[in-house]
């Protein structure tokens, strides 16, 4: 809103300028603005502006109209209007009824304002206001508007209907409508029934007052009120029915009380009637007739009360009812408006039943039971209800205050007493039983606890439907063990990331990596077997972190915004993950806490989830903001048992494949990320330990995983080229080929035959092959026979196996023993296969520089796999399939996020049902070769 000085020119917007003071609005006025000072009226508008003797009907739209020349555009005007031509402003509007000066800017709201003080709230004036007093009217509205005498009949409408002239539209009348025509303004709406004084201001409501007595409720009246109080009636229908005595305010019921002729509607009469005459009102009902005392209640019905004997139904009348009694009249209709006297067909009543009418009938006394089942003092013919009235009448009828416990141990003692010694046993097992984790419900069952119930939900991918069969089928057989699922659902909604920290689209979803560090420290800090006593104000929790691409995802049929090519994005997703390692002190020479299972796929946290290709482009943005974020992490800090905690952040970017670790690193897939070494180059260990390393490309780790794939797949490839003669690297020529390939074929037969194991076979839909981190890890687990398949050196694929279980390897390893072995293993490949062979890059890695690696990180490579982050991907293919909601883009992809933080959540990791880990022990040579070690794996 703006002086018609400052107006300008916007799109979609209808700028309404008055130019006389009529509109200007009381106690709001600019600096330097007079009473002439014309006002913009500015609402978003759908229609057009036109005379008001060219309106016609329109649907969904309120016609204010105005008199006064203050609605004439300047400089557009019509063919032979003048400045007297009233226009009509057509808008869909919104808004709240208030006075004038206490108006404020709102967009999208017509604000109509009527001088007179027809529209003054009777019994609702504010201080200092007079019956002249300009209130301002806000309403959605339907339908049409229309002279009463025109008026036709539309089911579900409430006609509202005044004789004032008030709203009597200017410049629109038809032949023969004088000024003092009622006009009648339909509309739709909700709201309460009240006295106009308290009249308190909705939205969306249209308040219809009268202030005829007629809608007065007889015995329904406040104090103070008297036969002329105008009382407001809103409408839109759904509740009970009462007798008009008993009436109480409630939302959505419409009691249409047919007393005084006030409802008469006025233009509409059939012959003969009278001004007295009562009229119906006729809308969509269901129900039954019957005599309000006896009434029933039904939902969704409208009851029309009238105490007048005209509604009283001929042939139809109760035991001791008289002409003056007041029925209730329900009744299914699809309406139309007529006299009392002409309901229903009496003279074929009469005629049908004339035999009967001409029957005397003698009524016989009799003495009635009482209403209601019998009563009875076995309680387990009692209903639900009936038990828990009794039950509540024995609590009321002691003489002081008793706890459940009491009560409890009590009934246990009358059991005891009557010989019933098992459910004595357990009633009393009830009552002594905790209610933290878990309380015990019989002879040997005890009641799991919501976060339990919620850590089996969460390890055993149960949906909200199967958790429910179990539930029920336990019951069933006497085992209430499990909580409701709404218990559970309370546990799962603590594990979600705040609502507000969440950026969710269709293709794109992610938290902060600040907002989940502090998560998943607050819900560490929480686990059952941590005793924050003993911990130090300074804690550090070291993380590992990374991303990682998949594809072969479904497409669901959801609308999209995003470019063309989304559909084939859509099938590929990269997903970033962080999983939780260690929480030490801040020196790192304590462990207080590591989590156990920290190269599980369940322990994964999601950073961000997103439908893109990961492309060299995407991936080295990705880094940038996660570093980014990185940069500007703080400690987190939470208060528990009387103390101040500040963990601060250690993230290890580990959690990568080669691609990545090629592209971020600056250098090719075939060339070694620390010493930048080509193939051809790599079997070269002379200056291995004088060569410049790239230190930055340490932090990224070695990948176990892709490791431990990379040395399986060296050895198959150097036992399919061991058959030819004068085996090369390269292997050229069309026989030679066919001779590796048979070679390689026949491997594949013995894996399959001797060790159970399928090598190179491709996956269903094109996705990779079978040979995978848990076919590579059982080869190795036997590598006398895997070499012997081969046709390699046991010695070389012993060595490759002990190197790679040290990877593997959760424990403290001793670097210098390390270093010294491995060396000693590419000493072995050069010298039995290096004149031929060159050394795979990552087989060169993790031999030579491996060691450099486990001194740079903080804790052992072991823990920072990125085996969790891969497996990772196979969740998400079926979250999104079993646990999203598919009509949304953005819903399907919170619904995702929300179920990946909460399956990795560590509460609920710890109350899950995974059997504990097996730690196995590996033969190692001893690094110096003198004797052999055991290692914990």
């Amino acid at each position: 809103m703006c002086e018609a000085r400052d107006f300008g020119y916007e799109l979609g917007t209808l700028f309404a300028c008055c130019r006389a003071p009529a509109l200007v609005w009381p106690g709001r006025r600019r600096r330097g603005a007079s009473e002439s000072t014309t006002w913009l009226l500015t609402v978003r508008v759908s229609g057009k502006m036109r005379e008001a003797r060219d309106f016609g009907y329109e649907l969904g739209t309120l016609f204010a109209c105005c008199r006064a020349p203050a609605l004439v555009w300047p400089g557009r005007r019509r063919r032979g209007a003048s400045e007297s031509t009233t226009w009509l402003l057509t808008v869909r509007v919104s808004g709240k009824m208030c006075e004038a000066r206490d108006f404020g800017y709102e967009l999208g709201t017509l604000f109509a304002c009527c001088r007179a003080p027809a529209l003054v709230w009777p019994g609702r004036r504010r201080r200092g206001a007079s019956e002249s007093t300009t209130w301002l009217l806000t309403v959605r509205v339907s339908g049409k508007m229309c002279e009463a005498r025109d008026f036709g009949y539309e089911l579900g409408t409430l006609f509202a209907c005044c004789r004032a002239p008030a709203l009597v539209w200017p410049g629109r009348r038809r032949r023969g409508a004088s000024e003092s025509t009622t006009w009648l303004l339909t509309v739709r709406v909700s709201g309460k029934m009240c006295e106009a004084r308290d009249f308190g201001y909705e939205l969306g409501t249209l308040f219809a007052c009268c202030r005829a007595p007629a809608l007065v409720w007889p015995g329904r009246r406040r104090r103070g009120a008297s036969e002329s109080t105008t009382w407001l009636l809103t409408v839109r229908v759904s509740g009970k029915m009462c007798e008009a005595r008993d009436f109480g305010y409630e939302l959505g019921t419409l009691f249409a009380c047919c007393r005084a002729p006030a409802l008469v509607w006025p233009g509409r009469r059939r012959r003969g009637a009278s001004e007295s005459m009562t009229w119906l009102l006729t809308v969509r009902v269901s129900g039954k007739m019957c005599e309000a005392r006896d009434f029933g209640y039904e939902l969704g019905t409208l009851f029309a009360c009238c105490r007048a004997p005209a509604l009283v139904w001929p042939g139809r009348r109760r035991r001791g009812a008289s002409e003056s009694t007041t029925w209730l009249f329900t009744v299914r209709v699809t309406g139309k408006m007529c006299e009392a006297r002409d309901f229903g067909n009496e003279p074929k009543f009469l005629k049908k039943e004339k035999s009967w009418l001409a029957r005397s009938v003698v009524l016989h006394p009799y003495k009635a039971h009482g209403q209601g089942r019998p009563k009875t003092e076995d309680v387990k013919s009692l209903t639900k209800r009936g038990q828990n009235q009794r039950a509540a009448k024995i609590i009321a009828s002691l003489p002081a205050p008793a706890s459940a416990a009491d009560l409890a141990l009590a009934a246990g003692l009358k059991f005891s007493r009557e010989g019933q010694l098992a459910a004595a046993k357990s009633i009393k097992n009830l009552a002594t039983a905790g209610s933290t984790e878990g309380s015990s419900i019989g002879l040997g069952v005890t009641r799991a606890s919501a976060v339990e119930a919620a850590g089996l939900v969460a390890s055993g991918d149960f949906t909200k439907e199967q958790y429910l069969k179990i539930r029920f089928f336990c019951k069933k057989h006497g085992a209430d063990v499990f909580p409701p699922y709404n218990d559970v659902l309370e546990e799962k909604k603590k594990t979600y990331p705040p609502s507000e920290t969440l950026s969710a689209t269709p293709a794109k979803i992610s938290v902060p990596l600040q907002s989940l560090l502090d998560i998943t420290t607050q819900r560490l800090l929480m686990l059952p077997d941590i005793d924050v006593g003993d911990f130090p104000t300074e804690l550090v929790l070291i993380s590992k972190a990374g991303f990682d691409g998949s594809s072969a995802h479904k497409v669901y049929k959801q609308y999209s915004t995003e470019n063309s090519d989304s559909l084939s994005s859509s099938t590929t997703v990269v997903f970033t993950g962080l999983v939780p390692v260690r929480l030490t002190n801040s020196s790192k020479s304590v462990v207080f806490h590591q989590i156990e299972r920290c190269n599980s796929s369940s322990s994964c946290r999601p950073i961000k989830v997103e439908h893109t290709r990961e492309t060299n482009d995407f991936i080295s943005l990705e880094w940038a903001d996660l570093q980014s974020q990185c940069s500007k992490l703080v400690p987190t800090v939470i208060k528990k048992e009387n103390k101040n905690i500040s963990v601060s952040h250690e993230v290890c970017w580990t959690m990568f494949d080669g691609k990545v670790k090629a592209n971020l690193t600056g250098s090719s897939a075939m060339t070694c990320n620390f010493c930048k070494r080509s193939p051809k180059y790599l079997n070269v260990l002379e200056d291995i330990d004088t060569r410049p390393i790239n230190e930055e490309a340490l932090k990224f780790g070695l990948s176990p995983l892709h490791s431990l794939i990379c040395f399986f797949n060296c050895l198959i490839k150097l036992g399919s080229k061991l058959a030819l003669e004068d085996p090369t690297w390269q292997v050229k020529g069309k026989e030679r080929q066919n001779i590796v390939e048979a070679r390689k074929r026949e491997i594949q037969r013995k894996m399959r035959d001797e060790m159970g194991l399928l090598v190179d076979v491709p996956l269903a839909g094109g996705v990779g092959n079978s040979t995978d981190g848990n076919t590579a890890r059982r080869a190795f687990d036997k590598p006398a026979k895997f070499a012997a398949i081969l046709g390699v050196s046991e010695d070389l694929v012993t060595r490759f196996s002990q190197v790679l279980s040290t990877l593997r390897c959760s424990q403290t390893v001793d670097v210098d023993k390390f270093k010294k072995f491995s060396f000693e293993t590419a000493e072995l490949f050069v010298k039995l296969y290096g004149d031929w062979c060159y050394m795979p890059c990552t087989v060169h890695e993790v031999l030579l520089h491996g060691w450099r690696v486990m001194k740079y990180l903080p804790v052992p490579t072991g823990l920072l796999s990125e085996e969790a982050l891969e497996s990772r991907n196979k969740h998400i293919r079926a979250y999104r399939l079993k646990h999203t909601r598919k009509f949304s883009g953005v819903a399907c992809t919170t619904d995702l996020f929300n179920r990946l933080m909460f399956t990795s959540d560590p509460v609920m990791q710890s109350y899950s049902a995974l059997p504990k880990k097996q730690s196995r022990s590996v033969s190692l040579g001893d690094f110096d070769g003198t004797s052999s070690s055991d290692a914990e794996e």
